[in-house]
């Protein structure tokens, strides 16, 4: 049961991780789009800040919901060194793709005037100029890639390590099985 719990916190503690770099790709969003932003107040910029708190932990979980289910199965095997790699490849495979959206977002935001949605695969999709554009993109707009960059440096060394040794299955098996039914009732 302690190993599991264990593990519960782990996850909590990568989940917040990731709540984290998404408020800093807001903030970086708010920074470079501040013209936009003139007419509110500070507080209202603060409420905006924590009401979109709530659409990030939404887009975490279902963007990561793999991740989620790998950490709270029962079992002695997360505690392998391999599988904590796994999970670890998983994290910045799935978040690094959709932080670089949230980093693009705030220069595409500036030529269309609205976040970036499913329609910005269509216009990656309708032919290879998109593609030839993107190394002007990238020498143009070089602070971005940049600041994508440093922000995932960053979470790779703030990613919370897995610390703890190994307890024996037997007596785990039933407890984990019991704590697992639970948070799939009620979440």
């Amino acid at each position: 049961m302690k190993q599991y719990l264990k593990h519960l916190i782990l996850l909590f503690k990568r989940l917040l991780l990731l709540l984290l770099l998404f408020q800093l790709s807001r903030l970086f969003f708010f920074i470079f789009n501040l013209d936009y932003f003139r007419g509110i107040s500070f507080s209202d910029a603060l409420l905006t800040f924590f009401f979109g708190t709530r659409f990030d932990i939404s887009a975490i979980i279902l963007f990561n919901c793999i991740f989620i289910i790998l950490h709270i199965i029962p079992g002695n095997f997360k505690s392998s060194y391999i599988y904590q790699i796994i999970l670890k490849i998983l994290f910045f495979t799935v978040n690094s793709f959709i932080l670089l959206f949230n980093f693009t977002d705030a220069e595409y935001f500036k030529f269309i005037n609205k976040r970036t949605t499913f329609d910005f695969f269509s216009l990656i999709n309708t032919g290879m100029d998109f593609w030839h554009l993107v190394p002007q993109f990238i020498k143009d707009y070089w602070y971005i890639p940049l600041a994508w960059l440093i922000m995932i440096l960053l979470a790779w060394f703030l990613y919370p390590k897995f610390r703890f040794k190994l307890l024996e299955q037997k007596k785990l098996k039933l407890k984990q099985l019991i704590i697992q039914l639970f948070l799939f009732l009620f979440i």
